[in-house]
């Protein structure tokens, strides 16, 4: 299991939201390590929301008025008779704190108690929490509300409690009691820590490593189709992450495995077959690209509980490397680690 403080850097660096690197309370954390720093991140940077002030959008509000204000929906009010009684119903636009972020947030909250793992100080911070709260609409939250918020523009200080309140949401289980969680470590999901690790790793490079810039790339399948239909059956090639100097590419496959090598039928370890294809794929295709590509290195790169390693050879011109990152060391190992690789 990875370290409780180095999830914390993964899922800040991950979430682009490095600015969270400074809280102090990480080393901390009640009983329940990943749950209990899931729910302290949420308890505390809503309790500083809060302190600042929620969002307030303009909503659109339908109300019989004795007073007219912003469009009068005449035929509506003439149809009620309303007239006779010098009222109109009115469409208005009226500041409201109960918008979706607001609602997410304060229905991710209301989860917490719920939570059977949960220790009951962090219950009870959130039903204090709660208390404070404007009047905002429970939502029942599903994953289109997570992508509905995202498509607004997420900005600081909401991009992180939405990114912890979608994480509780999918690693939340109903039980067979009515309105009672069980929390499912998402570090036993290697499909979701996979994703995370990627997005770890390309981020990091983004905010560590001055000298290049990085991001994904897309691959041309250097093929010549017999038609069209043939060439739209060529799968899409897109790296993990693609660094580039001003006299060096590297292409990394960030692969989320126990292990970097796979037992053969004798009993000998190997590198996995598939992974080796499939970065050597990225770097011969890549190679008509421009100059640098043609002279990229790859770099296969696996989390490890051992020490960090790193096997190197060259193939066809292309310096490949199958490396393993240990991260069960203090961050600054791995911060050190993951820039020598570069």
């Amino acid at each position: 299991m990875i370290p409780i403080q180095n999830i914390y850097y993964l899922l800040c660096y991950a979430w682009d939201r490095l600015e969270a690197l400074d809280e102090r309370w990480v080393d901390a954390v009640p009983d329940a390590p990943l749950l209990g720093l899931l729910a302290q991140i949420l308890l505390s940077h809503s309790r500083k929301l809060l302190k600042q002030g929620l969002l307030q959008q303009y909503q659109e509000e339908e109300a019989e008025l004795a007073s007219l204000r912003g469009r009068i929906q005449l035929f509506q009010s003439q149809q009620k008779r309303l007239p006779q009684r010098q009222r109109m119903i009115c469409r208005y636009d009226e500041l409201s704190q109960d918008v979706l972020l607001n609602q997410i947030l304060f229905s991710s909250l209301k989860k917490l108690p719920q939570i059977q793992e949960l220790p009951e100080k962090l219950k009870q911070e959130s039903q204090q929490l709660l208390r404070h709260f404007p009047p905002v609409q429970e939502l029942f939250l599903e994953k289109k509300l997570f992508e509905q918020a995202r498509q607004q523009g997420l900005r600081a200080p909401y991009a992180l409690l939405m990114h912890v309140s979608e994480l509780l949401h999918d690693s939340l289980l109903p039980t067979r009691e009515n309105g009672i969680y069980r929390f499912q470590d998402f570090q036993q999901e290697p499909a979701r820590m996979a994703v995370l690790f990627e997005s770890f790793i390309r981020n990091f490079y983004r905010h560590e490593a001055a000298a290049f810039r990085v991001g994904r790339e897309h691959i041309r399948w250097q093929a010549e189709p017999a038609d069209e239909a043939a060439e739209q059956l060529l799968p899409r090639m897109e790296t993990d992450v693609s660094l580039i100097s001003a006299d060096k590419k590297i292409i990394i496959d960030a692969k989320f495995y126990p292990e970097a090598m796979a037992s053969n039928r004798f009993g000998g370890k190997k590198f996995r077959p598939p992974h080796l294809y499939q970065l050597f794929a990225y770097l011969k295709n890549v190679e008509t690209k421009d100059a640098l590509s043609a002279q990229a290195e790859g770099i296969l790169l696996y989390p490890t509980a051992g020490p960090s390693a790193s096997y190197d050879f060259r193939m066809e011109g292309h310096l490949m490397r199958v490396c393993c990152i240990n991260l069960m060391q203090d961050w600054r190992g791995i911060e050190r680690d993951l820039l020598g690789l570069i």
